[in-house]
């Protein structure tokens, strides 16, 4: 028993350490971030809208019951203590045959709807977004950690060695001193990115709700593919048609068009068809003998609203009001889409140029360390020089990493303003990770 026990907390630690894909986090947080709870929420509960201005418009029934004992008096104490028993029960019908308000209102809260489902596609990008930005920053996190663990380890070996060849006073004690100095600094930072790394893996457990241990990092081939067509136009008119943010103003602004006309229709007659069916019984009452009485009716019901407090000027000042503010809102968000998109597609393009610039500079970073190297055994070059030089190649490697996440993420960004993104794109995004 024992045994097995020791099998199954062995499998279990095996299991933990293992690391995760981005899909793999993604459907975690799904399931398990509050935020995109909360936003499927409150877009859930906007799509009821409609549902509740049906009220103006559908027929509305009311069943009504009741049951009590009244005490009559005539004032000439001949019927002073007479009690009776009342009994009635009735059903009214209640039908909207014109009502210009209502039907505008009805209008205005299924454009309300409508804006409350595009809410629900935008939840979904932004989790999409945020997810992924959480997840390459553990990696970002990972290689400024890789980088100083290098860094420091190639510091501390050139500090010996400093230190060895000062014992056998082939140099001055000054550079051992700025190795030592130098080595410092290199331990300060390597402690400094592993708490930046715990950091970042607990930001990203904020989304999933469990803390991972690994994550699966970028494949080294990693295909750079720009915008298609590269024609910056026909991306901004894309996203000025499909920018969910766009798509959600352009939604207010028509509920706050069509709210604006209910308002102004509320000085306006309504007219309702009415019928009822009632019984009632008063034993006791000399008048109906205790018998039931029936009562029907079906007629029509012109109601028109004179003054009410001057209730209907301010709301449609207000309505006025709003309706200007939801156009205003929309330009502003066509503005912030054509700005986006455009400085997304510059964005990709410097990603792609800057990938490959940074690439190159990791070679040339390499072979200058390795002629430093060369000039400190021969004596024209100092320890300094020889480990700034190190550093150097460090940097390198850790702003390659960083121009491969940032190109990532902003081709998640670009397709967002494009109004594009989707859950689809974790799949291509995770299929660019090593296993």
């Amino acid at each position: 028993m024992k045994k097995l026990a020791l099998a199954f907390i062995t499998l279990a630690a095996a299991a933990s350490s293992q690391a995760v894909d981005l899909k793999s986090v993604f459907e975690q947080a799904v399931s398990n971030d509050p935020q995109l709870a909360a936003e499927l929420a409150a877009a859930n509960a906007n799509t009821q809208s409609v549902g509740l201005a049906r009220v103006g418009i559908l027929p509305q029934v009311a069943f009504k019951a009741e049951q009590g004992t009244s005490t009559l008096d005539d004032g000439a104490n001949n019927l002073d203590g007479v009690e009776s028993d009342r009994t009635s029960y009735s059903i009214q019908l209640k039908q909207a045959i014109f009502g210009a308000e209502a039907w505008y209102s009805y209008s205005a809260a299924s454009a309300t709807t409508d804006s409350a489902l595009i809410e629900l596609r935008k939840a979904e990008q932004s989790l999409v977004i945020r997810l992924s930005e959480d997840y390459f920053d553990v990696l970002r996190a990972n290689s400024t950690l890789a980088a100083a663990k290098a860094n420091e380890a190639a510091v501390k070996r050139q500090l010996e060695q400093t230190q060895q060849r000062f014992k056998v006073g082939l140099i001055a004690i000054t550079d051992v001193h700025e190795a030592q100095a130098i080595y410092d600094g290199a331990t300060v930072e390597l402690i400094a990115a592993e708490s930046q790394l715990d950091i970042a893996y607990e930001t990203l457990a904020v989304l999933t709700g469990e803390r991972y241990d690994r994550i699966n990092p970028l494949k080294e081939a990693l295909p750079l593919l720009g915008p298609i067509p590269a024609d910056r136009a026909h991306w901004e008119q894309k996203a000025l048609a499909q920018n969910l943010d766009v798509l959600i103003a352009q939604q207010s602004q028509a509920s706050a068009k069509l709210n604006h006309k209910s308002k102004i229709s509320a000085h306006m007659p309504t007219l309702d068809l009415v019928a009822s069916y009632g019984v009632s019984n008063d034993e006791g009452n000399a008048l109906s003998n205790g018998t039931d009485l029936t009562s029907k009716y079906v007629g029509l019901e012109l109601n028109l609203p004179i003054y009410l407090g001057g209730s209907q000027w301010a709301g449609q000042k207000q309505a006025y009001y709003q309706r200007q503010a939801a156009e205003r809102q929309l330009e502003l968000q066509q503005r912030i889409a054509s700005l986006s998109v455009r400085s997304q597609f510059r964005q990709l393009t410097a990603d792609m140029a800057r990938i490959k610039a940074r690439k190159q500079a990791m070679t040339s970073a390499k072979s200058a360390m390795e002629a430093t190297q060369t000039g400190y055994e021969v004596g024209t070059r100092n320890i300094v020089e020889v480990l700034k030089a190190q550093q150097s190649v460090f940097s390198a490697q850790k702003d390659y990493a960083f121009s491969r996440y940032d190109y990532v993420i902003d081709m998640l960004k670009f397709r967002q303003a494009v109004g594009e993104l989707s859950m689809a794109d974790i799949e291509e995004v995770n299929g660019w990770l090593q296993n």
